[in-house]
C-alpha cells in the first residue's frame, strides 16, 4: 500500500516540488494525488512524484450532459458561472473537458484517477432535495464515463468516489454493482472517502459512532469491498449542524439566498476533513485490500497541513 498526500496545481511548480520533497523525506509519503484546475498549466516537472490524479468535479454536470441547456442558462446567465457549476455549455464540452483531464493524468503517469460519482445543484446543496435519484445519477455517471473513455488508450485505474449528495454513497452493494456493470472501462473500482461517508449520517454524535458506521457500511458490501482500492482518510461530523441548516433552508428562500452567496464556506463547514487521531479507524483500513491510502485534508498553508499530517501519522505508530 502506498501512502499519499493530496495537492493541487494552485501553487507554482517550485512551491509544490519543495513541499513534496519535505513530506516525502520527513513523513515518508510515497507520492501525491493531484487535482488540476488549470488544464493548460504544464505540471510535467511534478511527474516523478505523482501517483494519483483527482478529476475535477462540476456539481451540476448531469444537467448539461442531459442537454438541459436552457435551464442551465436561466439559472446561470454568466458563462463562467455555468462552467464552474456544469463544466461547459453543451454535452460535448463536458465530455471534451474530461477527456482532456484524463490526458493530463496520462501525461503525469498517474496510477489511478478519481471521479466524484455525484450530482448536486445549488438549491439541493441547501435543502438536500435533489432533482435526480441516486440511481439516475449513477446511470448518468456510467454513461459519461463510457463517453469519456471511448476510443482512449489508458492504463490507469478509474476510482469512483462516494459523496453525501445524490449519487454514490457506498451504502450498498446495489450501487456498486450498477457502476461495475455499466461502466465499460475495464480498470475500475472505488475509493472510500471516510469524511464523505460520515457526512451521510446526521445522527452521529461522536467519532466512535462514526467509525462503527463506516464498518457497518463496509460489511454491507460483502465480497464487493475487494473493489475498494483506495481511501481518502479524514473525518467530519457535521450532522447536527446540517440538520439545523437544512430545516432553515427548506423553510426560507431568504435563508437559501444568503447561504448561496457564501456556498464554499458553507460546504467547508459540512466537509472539513479533520485528521483521525483515533486508532480505531485502523479497523476500517484492515478490512480492505488497499493499494493507496491518501491523507486528504483542507489546508491553506504549510503550517496547517503539517499539523494535520502529524496528528494523523500518530495513529500508525
Amino acid at each position: 500500500m502506498k501512502k499519499l498526500l493530496n495537492i493541487s496545481d494552485f501553487p507554482s511548480d517550485n512551491e509544490n516540488l519543495k513541499m513534496m520533497e519535505k513530506y516525502q523525506k520527513k513523513y515518508e509519503f510515497d507520492g501525491f494525488e493531484i487535482i488540476k484546475f488549470d488544464l493548460e498549466k504544464d505540471s510535467s516537472r511534478l511527474k516523478d512524484n505523482i501517483i494519483g490524479y483527482h478529476m475535477r468535479f462540476f456539481p451540476m454536470w448531469l444537467d448539461v450532459y442531459l442537454e438541459k441547456y436552457q435551464m442551465a442558462k436561466e439559472k446561470f446567465p454568466d458563462k463562467m458561472d455555468r462552467f464552474y457549476w456544469c463544466g461547459g455549455d453543451t454535452k460535448e464540452e463536458v465530455i471534451a473537458y474530461y477527456k482532456k483531464d484524463l490526458q493530463r493524468a496520462k501525461e503525469l503517469g498517474a496510477e489511478y484517477v478519481v471521479f466524484h460519482a455525484c450530482y448536486v445543484d445549488d438549491e439541493g446543496s441547501l435543502t438536500y432535495e435533489f432533482p435526480y435519484t441516486d440511481e439516475e445519477v449513477l446511470e448518468g455517471v456510467a454513461s459519461l464515463m463510457n463517453d469519456v473513455f471511448k476510443g482512449e488508450d489508458f492504463q490507469f485505474i478509474l476510482l469512483l468516489e462516494n459523496l453525501w449528495w445524490a449519487g454514490l454513497k457506498l451504502h450498498s452493494k446495489k450501487e456498486m454493482e450498477l457502476l461495475l456493470e455499466k461502466i465499460e472501462y475495464k480498470n475500475k473500482g472505488f475509493i472510500l472517502d471516510t469524511s464523505h461517508m460520515l457526512n451521510t449520517n446526521f445522527d452521529l454524535k461522536n467519532l466512535d459512532e462514526g467509525i462503527d458506521y463506516i464498518i457497518e457500511n463496509i460489511d454491507k458490501m460483502e465480497e464487493l469491498k475487494k473493489y475498494i482500492y483506495g481511501v481518502h482518510l479524514s473525518w467530519s461530523l457535521s450532522g447536527d449542524y446540517v440538520s439545523k441548516m437544512v430545516k432553515k433552508h427548506r423553510e426560507s428562500q431568504e435563508e437559501r439566498e444568503k447561504t448561496k452567496k457564501k456556498i464554499y464556506e458553507y460546504v467547508g463547514q459540512i466537509d472539513y476533513h479533520y485528521p483521525f487521531e483515533d486508532s480505531r479507524i485502523l479497523k476500517v483500513l484492515n478490512k480492505l485490500s488497499l493499494k493507496w491510502l491518501v491523507f486528504e485534508f483542507l489546508y491553506y498553508n504549510d503550517e496547517e497541513l503539517e499539523e494535520k499530517v502529524i496528528k494523523q501519522e500518530k495513529i500508525f505508530n
